[in-house]
C-alpha cells in the first residue's frame, strides 16, 4: 500500500502558500485571456472584464472546490484549530501555567510508576521462552518451613522420575575473593550445575560456558565472569578468556564472559546474595555420595513443551510422597512447589506496586477534575465568543472540534512536561539502592513507556475536554444566542447545565480524594504498627561489617579463631566503642537451619526438630541488646576446651519443653546436632529475635559459640557509649545496642564491604 499521496497532502500543509498562489495565477491568467478575447470582440472593457467573470462562474467557490480536491480541507482545519488554541492559551498565561503544570503532575506521576511497574512486573525474563522457565521449592510446613533449598540427592530423583521437565539445574549462593590483576575484591557468586546456562538459553558472549563434568569434584577450576565485571575489573579486555586469577586464594582459569545488557545484567542479578552478580563457578558437587540432608541449592526447571504447571505440580507432588515413605529420615513432612520464575523473582512486590499504580492513577483522575473545573470556568468567560461564532455559522460540530481541539493541546503540553518529570523520576528511581526491587537497574523510559504517555494524554485531553467543549457547542440553541449577545446576559438553561456539570466534578473529585485518604490512611496505620513491632534488639546506633575468612590462610578453626579474638581486642580499643561480637549473621536476615534431636528423647524417621542457628562470640547477646531470661549466656569461661554449650531462643524452648507460666525446662537439657560428634548442653533461654522480618514470627532458634564452631564468613557489630541500655553485665542479662561509628582496623581481613549505619 502506497501512502505517497497521504505523505504529499501533509507535507502540502505546510508549504500550502505555493500552490494557492499557482492557483491565484492560473485563475487571473484565465480571466485574462478571457477579458481579451471579450475586447477582440468589440466590447467595452468594463463589460468584456465582467462578461469574462459571468462566463468563469464564482471564482471563491472554484478556488475552494480546488483546495478540496487537493484534501486540505480537514488537516488545514485542524491546524487552525491548533493554531488558534495556542494562541488562546498564550493569552491566559496564569490558567495555562495551573492546567498544565496539574496535568503535568499527573501524567508524570503515571508514566514514571509505569516505568517501574512495566521493568519490575511485566517485562518477560530475557531467556529462551521464559514463561516455561519454572522454580522448584522445598517445603515443610509442619515445621513452619514454607519456603526452603534443596538437597542435591533429591534434585536428582526429581531429574530420574519427573516426567514434566525437559531438565533440572542447581546453583547456591555464596562469595568468593578475586585477587591478581589489581587489588583484592569481594565478589557476589554463583555455585552452579554446568546445566544451567543451557537451561536459560543463556550464551556468553565470550568464550565458552561450563562443560559437563566440569561441575564435578576434580575438574579444573574455572570461572565466567559478568559483563559487568569484565568491564569494571578488566577493561572490556577482548583477550581475558584464558588468563587465570586467584578465586580464595587457589587458581582458576576465566573461560567465558556472560551478556551484558541492562535486561540480561539485572535479572541475572536476581540470582545472587548480593546487589550484583559477579561470577559463576562450577558447583563442584560429588554426585557419587550425595547428602540427602544437605538442603543448599536452588532449583530451575524448564517445562516441556505442552506441560502445564498444575501438571508439573501433580507430578511433583507425586514424586516427593514417594521420596518421602523411600528416605523418612531426612523427607518426611517435605514437599515441592513449582512456581513460575518470574513470579518469585518478583516475589511479594506484585501487589503492592499494582496498588501504587492505581493509587497515582487516581491523582491522575483528581488532576483531570482540577483541569475540568478550570475549563469550566474560563467557558463561562468565553460565551459571547462562542455566539458571535455562532451567529456568523459555525455549526455544533465545529465548535466542538474547535474546543476539544484546545483541550488536547493543553494536554499535549501537560504531557510533554510530565514526560520531562517521569524521565528525572525513572532515572532517579533506577539509583535508589534502598529500594531494593529486582531488575531496578532496568527502570527506563523506553519506546513503549512513551507510547502509552501518548495514549494517557490524549484520553486525558478527551477526558477533560469533553465536559466544558459539549457545554459551549451547546450555545447555539434558540435562544441561548441571543441571551448570550446581550451585554450581561446570562442564560437560565446554561446556568443550570453548567451547575449540574460543576457539581458533578465536585462530588467525582471528592470521591477519589476520599479514597486516596482512606488508602494513605490504611498505609500509614500498617506502617506504624510495623514500627511498633519488638525486633528483640535494639538497633539505635547501629554500625556492622561483614568479613570473610576465606583461602588457605584461614583454612583452620584456629585461625579464625585467633583473628575474631585479635579483631576483638582491637575494635574494643577504639575511642568511643564499649562493646563488641561477632556473628555468622545478623538479625532479619535469615541464616542456616539445623536438625537435632533432645538426648533422651525418641523420634519417628524425618520427624526430627529442625531450627534456625546462629554463631556468636561471647559479647554478642550484651552488644545486640538481648536479654536473658533463663539461665545464663555465654562467659569467658566457655571456651574451645571446655564441655559444649549452647543458647536456646524462648520459643524453641517452649515447644520442646512446655513450663508453667513464662519458664521451661530447658536449662540443663542436652541436644544432639546432626553431624556432630558429641552433644551441646543448654545453658540459658534468651528471648525471641526477629529472624527474616518484621513481618515474620521469630521462629525457633539456636545459639552457638564461636569457639567451638568458627565459622569463615562473619559480622563484626559494637556498641557505643551514650545509646540506650549500653551493656552493663557480660553475662547477656544487660540491655545494649547495635553497631560502632569508628572505623574497622583490619587490614589482614579477606575482605570488608557494606560498612555504615543501619541496620541490615
Amino acid at each position: 500500500m502506497s501512502y505517497r499521496r497521504e505523505l504529499s497532502i501533509f507535507a502540502a500543509l505546510f508549504r500550502q502558500q505555493k500552490p494557492v498562489d499557482d492557483l491565484a495565477e492560473e485563475i487571473r491568467a484565465h480571466l485574462e485571456m478571457e477579458e481579451q478575447e471579450n475586447l477582440e470582440s468589440g466590447m467595452p472593457p468594463d463589460e468584456a472584464h465582467y462578461a469574462a467573470l459571468r462566463r468563469f462562474g464564482n471564482v471563491t467557490l472554484a478556488q475552494e472546490m480546488s483546495r478540496e480536491m487537493w484534501g486540505w480541507n480537514s488537516l488545514e482545519t485542524l491546524w487552525q484549530d491548533l493554531r488558534y488554541g495556542l494562541r488562546m492559551l498564550l493569552k491566559n498565561p496564569g490558567f495555562t501555567m495551573a492546567a498544565v503544570l496539574t496535568l503535568a503532575l499527573g501524567i508524570g506521576a503515571n508514566t514514571a510508576i509505569f516505568s517501574v511497574v512495566r521493568a519490575v512486573v511485566f517485562r518477560p525474563l530475557p531467556f529462551r521462552d521464559p514463561w516455561r522457565l519454572m522454580l522448584v521449592i522445598d517445603h515443610n510446613l509442619s515445621a513452619g518451613f514454607p519456603k526452603f533449598s534443596s538437597s542435591l540427592a533429591n534434585v536428582l530423583d526429581w531429574k530420574a522420575q519427573g516426567r514434566s521437565f525437559e531438565d533440572l539445574a542447581v546453583f547456591a549462593e555464596g562469595n568468593v575473593n578475586l585477587a591478581g590483576r589489581g587489588e583484592p575484591e569481594r565478589l557476589s557468586a554463583l555455585r552452579v550445575s554446568s546445566n544451567l546456562l543451557p537451561l536459560l538459553g543463556v550464551q556468553p558472549v565470550l568464550g565458552r560456558g561450563f562443560l559437563p563434568g566440569e561441575d564435578q569434584p576434580g575438574a579444573g577450576r574455572v570461572a565466567l565472569i559478568s559483563h559487568g565485571l569484565w568491564q569494571r575489573r578488566f577493561g572490556s579486555d577482548p583477550s581475558i578468556v584464558g588468563q587465570s586469577v586467584q578465586l580464595d586464594g587457589r587458581s582458576a582459569t576465566i573461560v567465558g564472559v556472560l551478556p551484558g545488557g541492562t535486561q540480561m545484567e539485572t535479572t541475572l542479578d536476581c540470582f545472587a546474595s548480593g546487589p550484583k552478580l559477579d561470577l559463576m563457578v562450577p558447583l563442584a558437587a560429588d554426585l557419587s555420595r550425595p547428602d540427602r540432608g544437605n538442603r543448599f541449592l536452588t532449583t530451575v526447571g524448564r517445562l516441556k513443551q505442552g506441560v502445564t504447571l498444575r501438571t508439573a505440580q501433580v507430578d511433583m507432588d507425586v514424586i516427593t510422597s514417594r521420596l518421602e515413605k523411600a528416605y523418612p529420615r531426612y523427607n518426611a513432612g517435605w514437599g515441592a512447589t513449582v512456581s513460575p520464575l518470574h513470579g518469585v523473582i518478583v516475589g511479594d512486590l506484585r501487589q503492592p506496586l499494582l496498588v501504587l499504580f492505581g493509587a497515582v492513577g487516581f491523582v491522575l483522575l483528581i488532576a483531570c477534575t482540577n483541569v475540568t473545573g478550570l475549563l469550566l470556568a474560563r467557558a463561562a468567560s468565553r460565551r459571547t465568543e462562542i455566539a458571535i461564532r455562532t451567529a456568523i455559522g459555525a455549526g455544533r460540530l465545529r465548535l466542538f472540534r474547535q474546543l476539544m481541539t484546545e483541550s488536547l493541546a493543553l494536554a499535549g503540553l501537560g504531557g510533554l512536561l510530565g514526560l520531562c518529570m517521569a524521565e528525572g523520576a525513572t532515572r532517579l528511581l533506577a539509583r535508589l539502592q534502598d529500594l531494593q526491587l529486582p531488575r531496578q537497574a532496568a527502570i527506563s523510559v523506553d519506546y513503549q513507556v512513551l507510547t502509552v504517555s501518548l495514549a494517557v494524554t490524549l484520553v486525558v485531553g478527551f477526558l477533560f475536554g469533553l465536559a466544558p467543549a459539549l457545554m459551549c457547542s451547546e450555545g447555539n440553541r434558540v435562544g441561548i444566542l441571543s441571551e448570550a449577545l446581550k451585554e450581561g446576559g446570562r442564560s437560565s438553561g446554561e446556568s443550570r447545565q453548567g451547575n449540574r456539570i460543576r457539581s458533578a466534578l465536585v462530588v467525582s473529585q471528592i470521591a477519589l480524594a476520599l479514597s486516596l485518604l482512606v488508602g494513605v490512611g490504611l498505609l500509614l496505620r500498617s506502617y506504624w504498627r510495623l514500627l511498633q513491632v519488638n525486633p528483640g534488639f535494639r538497633p539505635e546506633g547501629v554500625a556492622t561489617v561483614e568479613i570473610s575468612l576465606s583461602g588457605a590462610r584461614y583454612a583452620k578453626d584456629t585461625a579464625q579463631v585467633e583473628f575474631v579474638e585479635e579483631l576483638l581486642r582491637k575494635v574494643s580499643a577504639l575511642p568511643g566503642v564499649t562493646s563488641a561480637a561477632v556473628s555468622d549473621g545478623l538479625p532479619l536476615e535469615g541464616g542456616g537451619e539445623w536438625l537435632f534431636t533432645v538426648v533422651g528423647q525418641t523420634y519417628a524417621p524425618g520427624r526430627e526438630p529442625l531450627a534456625g542457628y546462629r554463631v556468636v562470640t561471647t559479647g554478642y547477646l550484651a552488644t545486640m541488646g538481648i536479654p536473658v531470661l533463663e539461665g545464663r549466656g555465654f562467659t569467658d569461661r566457655d571456651t574451645r576446651e571446655s564441655p559444649r554449650v549452647m543458647l536456646l531462643n524462648q520459643t524453641l524452648a517452649r515447644h520442646l519443653w512446655a513450663g508453667p507460666g513464662e519458664t521451661t525446662q530447658a536449662v540443663g537439657q542436652q541436644i544432639q546436632l546432626f553431624g556432630r560428634d558429641a552433644p551441646y548442653r543448654v545453658i540459658g533461654v534468651v528471648a525471641d529475635v526477629k529472624r527474616r522480618g518484621l513481618d515474620q514470627d521469630a521462629g525457633r532458634e539456636m545459639y552457638f559459640l564461636y569457639d567451638q564452631m568458627p565459622q569463615g564468613w562473619i559480622d563484626l557489630a559494637g556498641c557505643r557509649p551514650g545509646t540506650p541500655g549500653d551493656p552493663t553485665s557480660h553475662d547477656g542479662r544487660g540491655g545494649g545496642c547495635l553497631g560502632f561509628s569508628a572505623a574497622v582496623p583490619v587490614a589482614d581481613a579477606g575482605s570488608l564491604r557494606r560498612f555504615g549505619a543501619g541496620a541490615r
